[in-house]
């Protein structure tokens, strides 16, 4: 298994960090390559919590493409994780990994939140392990941006 961790602090209250990483629809603001993104209707019907899932269109490197996720953790207001049930790119069903999973945590430590993003996989096949070293360099810089992207809508929300 693969994992790609990049944490920081983020200046701001920890409730409204947990509201805007749970917005799936505010996604394309704070989360780079993603273009859209809604909560798609599933058997339990959830907005929020275990179980829901959320359809995200992307345009990368790699091309555009959509994915589909569903929340296996929910923990709030600490942790989140979704699992990938089907990456598309270009049309394409994404095929050089699995147990694709993107967990965020925050905890409040004396008036600071520490952000925490990590990415795990497992490549599948030679070409998810010639992937793997470009897909880890591309998560970290898109992990990176994501808490600049965060901190920014914080601070100007907080005015």
């Amino acid at each position: 298994m693969v994992n790609v961790k990049v944490s920081g602090v983020i200046q701001g209250d920890p409730k409204k960090v947990w509201e805007l990483i749970n917005d799936v629809e505010r996604f394309p603001e704070w989360m780079p390559g993603v273009v859209d993104a809604k909560i798609i209707s599933n058997s339990k019907r959830r907005k929020n919590g275990l179980g829901r899932r959320q359809l995200l269109k992307t345009e990368m490197k790699l091309g555009k493409g959509e994915t589909l996720q569903e929340v296996i953790v929910w923990d709030p207001p600490h942790r989140v994780t979704w699992e990938h049930l089907k990456d598309v790119v270009d049309g394409k069903e994404f095929s050089h990994a699995k147990e694709i999973r993107t967990t965020l945590s925050i905890t409040n430590v004396d008036g600071e939140v520490n952000f925490r993003m990590i990415g795990s996989w497992q490549p599948v096949g030679v070409s998810g392990q010639l992937m793997t070293r470009v897909m880890k360099r591309t998560v970290t810089r898109n992990f990176e941006q994501a808490l600049k992207n965060l901190q920014k809508i914080l601070s100007r929300e907080k005015r």
